[in-house]
């Protein structure tokens, strides 16, 4: 029965939680928060996960600096 509860979690999760737009992981945003509260929301197109929301804007576009890696 193991394997059933894992499942009912799972789809139980789902209910609850905003999926990512692109990657289709489960985010850690509960659907029941206002999209003005939210982080990795992008309006008109929906939530992001964090992974997905940092390849998408890294981090010079958020704080105006440049960073080298090398």
């Amino acid at each position: 029965m193991v394997d059933g509860m894992w499942v009912q979690r799972q789809i139980h999760k789902h209910d609850l939680y905003e999926e990512c737009i692109s990657c289709k992981i489960i985010t850690h945003t509960p659907k029941s928060l206002d999209v003005s509260k939210r982080i990795y929301y992008i309006e008109g197109v929906g939530q992001l996960c964090r992974e997905c929301w940092e390849t998408l804007y890294p981090i010079e576009l958020h704080t105006g600096e440049s960073h080298d890696f090398s």
